[in-house]
C-alpha cells in the first residue's frame, strides 16, 4: 500500500519514488537520488544550519505536508 501511495506523488517537495524490489527477501524502495544526502545525516555530521537555511527547510517541509494533506494522505 505504501508503494502505491508513493507512486501517486508528483511534487517538488516530496522525494520521487522510482521502483520497488525484493532483494534477498528484503523489500527495497528505490527513491530519487538526493545529491547532498538527508537532512538527518547533515545534522549528525555536526553541521549547524544558519537561520535562512532553517527557514527554507521548514518552508519546503510544510509545502510537502500541504501536498500530502491535499491528497488525503496521513504522514507518519
Amino acid at each position: 500500500r505504501e508503494v502505491s501511495v508513493l507512486k501517486s506523488f508528483n511534487s517538488p517537495y516530496i522525494v520521487r519514488y522510482i521502483d520497488f524490489r525484493v532483494v534477498d527477501e528484503e523489500a527495497w524502495i528505490v527513491m530519487e537520488y538526493c545529491q547532498r544526502g538527508s537532512l538527518g545525516a547533515y545534522l549528525r555530521s555536526g553541521n549547524r544550519m544558519p537561520e535562512p537555511m532553517i527557514r527554507d527547510v521548514a518552508a519546503c517541509c510544510l509545502m510537502g505536508l500541504l501536498y500530502m494533506h491535499a491528497k488525503q494522505v496521513i504522514h507518519r
